[in-house]
């Protein structure tokens, strides 16, 4: 994936952010903003909750992990001082900062209660946050939770003015600034999904295989997160999930990768 050079509220809306945010951009009477000018306007307005949910759509899968795995580390310290004899959290941001397949790990979630510890959940989000912007969000505000009610704020601001460095590494190094690719028109979408159930149908009718086999899905799923058209999920160029389009045996790549 890459960078985009400005903030539109068509982008945004893509998302599907709460209202505030668009409501916020359209009242200020902005059209198009630089991320750089826009957390700016983010911190002068006390919105960096906003902030943290643009980073975490507009950072590369990977840039967004290590935005994460940076929140959760800060606040470890805070589950082991409580929880000394856990380490699973730390594992976890080993594993999410050497970038390990999720297929070779096993994590044992123990109960509900860690998962409403703060500093907990801030580490599990880290070790998924390359998979789903909504891991990213959560996981660095509840870091950001998880040094107090009252320094939220200047917490949540070193957490993004991290990410916004992330950023900043790569337009110096030149790295790929060119538009994020939209997803295909709905319309297109729709047609892909019909020809998609009517390939499965015709296979499920004719006694032929209909799911793809373990060491095939893994494979595919494999490309999949090496490539540049997945975007929180999705192909940007067929619009299908790609968790459902790989485990389907008469599914095939739209740029002919699988």
């Amino acid at each position: 994936m890459s960078y985009r050079n400005s903030i539109t509220l068509d982008w945004a809306l893509q998302f599907g952010p709460c209202t505030g945010g668009p409501e916020w951009f359209q009242r200020r009477g902005f059209v198009e903003l630089s991320i750089f000018d826009l957390y700016e306007h983010f911190k002068e307005d006390g919105l960096l909750k906003y902030m943290n949910w643009t980073l975490c759509r507009f950072l590369t899968p990977r840039d967004r992990q290590l935005y994460t795995i940076n929140a959760a580390l800060s606040v470890l310290h805070l589950y082991e001082e409580r929880f000394p004899d856990d380490p699973l959290p730390r594992e976890l941001l080993i594993l999410a900062g050497d970038g390990a397949k999720r297929d070779n790990v096993k994590v044992n979630v123990f109960s509900e209660k860690h998962f409403s510890i703060p500093a907990y959940y801030a580490a599990y989000a880290a070790y998924r946050a390359d998979l789903a912007p909504e891991y990213a969000e959560e996981g660095v505000m509840d870091a950001a939770k998880a040094c107090g009610s009252d320094v939220i704020d200047e917490v949540l601001e070193s957490f993004c003015d991290y990410g916004m460095g992330l950023i900043s590494e790569r337009i110096e190094s030149n790295e790929d600034m060119s538009e994020v690719i939209p997803m295909p028109p709905l319309r297109e979408q729709f047609f892909n999904l019909a020809t998609a159930v009517m390939k499965t149908a015709k296979n499920l009718v004719g006694g032929d295989t209909v799911i793809a086999s373990q060491e095939k899905r893994e494979e595919r799923m494999s490309i999949c997160q090496e490539c540049p058209f997945l975007r929180n999920g999705r192909c940007l160029k067929c619009g299908c999930v790609t968790s459902i389009k790989i485990a389907s045996e008469t599914e095939r790549c739209p740029v002919g990768k699988w």
